[in-house]
Formats: C-alpha cells, structure tokens, sequence
C-alpha cells in the first residue's frame, strides 16, 4: 500500500516519570524530559513505514530546530518528506506533554500546524497513492476548511481514506459528520466518539457514527480495547496486558496497524481489531510516539505469544 499522510509536523516534549500533575500554583517533578518527533500524522506515517508499507508525508515546517528533529526522525523511519515545504517565516509547531502512566496532559503551540493550507498541498499528490490518512483538523485551522475537498480528490483519484479526528479543544465538533461520510476508516477514541455524537453509551455511539455514512468506525478504549462496525458486523477485541510507560502516540499507533491489516492485508475486523491493538499496547512500553520501530513481525509474534 502507498500511503500518503497531510498533516500537521511537530515535536513533542515529553515530561514523564511524574506522580500526579500539577495543579496552579504548585509544582511536581519528573524523571524525565525528552525532546521527539510527535504529532499524530507523523506517528501515523512512521508506523505505516515500520508495517512495510511505502509512506510518504505531505506539510508544513519552519527553518528551526524542531523542524530538524522532526524531518530527521521522518526520515530515519523510511517516510517519504519530499512533499514537506519548509518555510522560514514560520516556526514548526511543539506539543508539551505531561505524561502518566493511565494518560496524559498536552500544551500545543500550533505554529506551523495552523499555517499549512491547502496551497501547500500539490496537484497530482495523490497520484499512484493508495491510501490517504488525515487526522487533527481542528489544529490545522488553515487547511480544515478545505479537508473535504481534499479527501474527495483523494477518493476520486481511487485512493481510499482513513480519519481520526483527534481532540476538538473548543468541544464543538463541527464538521465531523462531513468528514466521517468521506471516510472508509473512522478512528475516534472512546471520548471523542461520545462528545461526537452526544451518546454517552459507546455502542449507540458506533451506531450513529455508522449513521454518518464512514464505511467502517473503529473505537479505541485504552486499556479496555477497541471496538469496530461495518454494515451490519460487529467486532471487539480486549487490551493485551501490558503495563504502559507511555502512552504517548499509542492511538496513531493503533489507526496505521488497523489501516495496515484492514485495508492492505485485508483481514477481517477481529483480526485487524487484534493486530491494532496489539500494536497500539507494545508502543507504550517505550518514551515518545515512535522510540523505536514497530515491525509487522514483532506485532504478530507478540500477538502469538499472547494467545498461548
């Protein structure tokens, strides 16, 4: 599968080893403090390299230090960056992340992320591309308005889509419904697919988003596991036991090894559910969203050795 990932480009730094987060006014300490490679397209294109499939990324970067750390990292994972303008009038965006080992806290300064536009985003990109993945819309303010357009190009060039859309920070969720009928793959957590749809139970929150018109909805629930539907089937697959370092990127983890097994191996929903989260779990054993590569080997034997 040729995979092309539009999106936002970021570091994350990452704050772990904590007992609690802080609350004003005090102050809490940290084991330690890590500069990676994050946001949630980066991951996702990473991931889909380390699963042998060819990933290529499309955005926006300043001339700085982050944009270094960031299009090194890309680059060190097989992803394709050749479609990355880098710009020195902007500055790459960063993301602080407090993390515990049950979750974490973020602090996004968007930068560059809010800057990318559709003008950045060349004709005849999704030209011999299989798959297109876009998440994080409502960061990406300048390119957001024009996310249907580029999903539909997408599709009417044979691709299919896949789309997380992340945390709304301003909690109105607009747009959602749109951009999940234009999707083959619809990857909420289980927060985001509730606040979505207003449904606090999450099996009548699938359903509506089923309603939506994506083909398929996929439910991750951390350490409860995932749950998935398309047309009338029904699939879920718990968490593997795993006791998380950090959880940072485990979710875009999760979306590239569902897409990988989904829709190019073709596997059907319980083993692409299992496949995902299996992934997803063995991400969290390591600092940052990609500390080390995620092979489809290590992810399968892993699965085999779980099941014995």
């Amino acid at each position: 599968m040729r995979c092309m990932t539009v999106g936002e480009i970021n570091v994350d730094v990452v704050l772990s080893g904590m007992s609690a987060l802080p609350e004003l006014g005090q102050e809490v300490l940290c084991e330690r403090v890590e500069t990676v490679m994050g946001s949630a397209s980066c991951i996702f294109a990473c991931r889909m390299a380390g699963l042998d499939e060819e990933s290529a990324i499309c955005g926006l970067v300043g001339e700085d230090q982050h944009a270094r750390v960031c299009l090194e990292s890309l680059t060190a994972a097989g992803v394709d960056t050749s479609r990355v303008v880098r710009d020195p009038a902007v500055s790459t965006g960063a993301t602080y992340i407090m993390s515990l080992p049950e979750d974490r806290a973020m602090v996004t300064h968007l930068g560059a992320i809010a800057q990318l536009t559709l003008s950045h985003v060349p004709e005849g990109l999704f030209d011999g591309v299989d798959h297109l993945h876009v998440t994080s819309p409502f960061l990406q303010l300048g390119l957001r308005p024009d996310l249907p357009d580029l999903m539909r190009r997408a599709r009417a060039a044979g691709a299919t889509v896949s789309f997380d859309a992340q945390w709304d920070p301003e909690e109105k969720w607009a747009d959602t419904p749109e951009l999940a009928a234009l999707a083959d793959v619809l990857l909420p957590n289980e927060v985001e697919a509730r606040r979505m749809t207003g449904e606090r139970d999450l099996d009548r929150a699938l359903e509506r988003l089923l309603e939506w018109g994506a083909g398929c909805v996929v439910i991750k629930a951390g350490d409860q596991g995932a749950m998935a539907g398309r047309g009338a089937e029904r699939a879920c697959h718990p968490a593997f036991p795993i006791t998380p370092v950090d959880t940072t990127g485990a979710g875009d983890t999760f979306d590239a090894a569902f897409v990988k097994a989904f829709l190019a191996d073709r596997l059907n929903l319980e083993d692409s559910l299992a496949f995902a989260c299996a992934a997803g779990g063995l991400s969290c054993l390591q600092i940052g969203g990609i500390g080390e590569p995620l092979s489809s080997e290590r992810v399968r034997a892993y699965i085999q050795e779980a099941q014995r």
